[in-house]
């Protein structure tokens, strides 16, 4: 799955930044415009990835200006502000499988005793894996029975 953010880039020749309204803290700077795009989307990446990893929601695309993104950072009438805003570029990230899956809670002894019979079998099991299979051939026994 694809999607695409605005990321508001900021700069002129030798420096430029990246930002993302939809991810506050995800930025990313370089010194060629080009390289600021590349960035971009390596930090977003990996802030949508850190994001997935804590369980957390990712946010869809918003359709902003930049006058939000000048208004999100603070006074645009501030004479110590030295950023040159030059626009928003779409920056498109592919999402992990992980990004269609939700964060749930379940009895610890459950997962230790997957552990355990990983174990005792001397095999390497994947608990995500293994509780994804175990639930789906129980829908699929329910299915039948309905």
């Amino acid at each position: 799955m694809k999607r695409t953010y605005l990321g508001a880039v900021c700069g002129e020749i030798g420096s430029y930044g990246i930002i993302f309204l939809d991810f506050p803290g995800c930025i990313s700077s370089a010194d060629t415009f080009e390289e600021v795009l590349i960035g971009g989307e390596e930090a977003l990446r990996g802030h949508i990835g850190v994001m997935l990893e804590a369980g957390e929601a990712i946010p869809d695309p918003s359709q902003h200006e930049l006058s939000d993104v000048v208004e999100w950072l603070g006074d645009e009438d501030d004479e110590d502000s030295t950023e040159v805003w030059i626009g928003l570029y779409p920056v498109q990230v592919e999402f992990p499988e992980e990004a269609n899956s939700v964060t749930i809670r379940m009895k610890a002894d459950l997962i230790r005793n997957i552990a355990d019979m990983a174990e005792t079998t001397f095999r390497s099991i994947d608990t995500r894996t293994f509780i994804e299979t175990a639930v789906e051939h129980e829908l699929e026994k329910y299915r039948k029975s309905a």
